[in-house]
């Protein structure tokens, strides 16, 4: 049985402003929400041993297809990131020097057009 921790840091409206091109891109302009995914790749090789990195990949696809689909289901916009500063998205989020950040997604309002 795998140990899941979740770790919420709550950012004001004016801090989340300020660090959207940080965490998501400057190419997404005001989502409501960043969600980012990490990974403490040394529990994982406890187990999968030299693979570890492999299924914290994986697994992160497997959890991004899922937040495509609930946000489809309840009509909330999606997008996720792959080219994003780890190093600053950890220093934002205050992790650990374990913790990798593997995945991010910018949620919020969908436009008219896109409905």
């Amino acid at each position: 049985m795998n140990a899941h921790r979740q770790r919420r840091k709550q950012l004001s409206d004016k801090d989340l402003r300020d660090y959207v091109p940080d965490i998501v891109s400057p190419f997404i302009s005001s989502p409501s929400m960043a969600l980012v995914l990490s990974s403490v790749i040394a529990r994982s090789e406890i187990k999968y041993q030299q693979r570890a990195y492999q299924y914290s990949l994986l697994e992160a696809g497997h959890i991004g297809q899922n937040i495509y689909l609930a946000c489809a289901k309840y009509k909330i916009g999606c997008c996720a990131v792959g080219g994003f500063l780890e190093d600053v998205i950890a220093k934002i989020l205050d992790l650990t020097s374990d913790e990798i950040v593997i995945y991010a997604f910018a949620l919020g309002n969908l436009r008219e057009n896109a409905k």
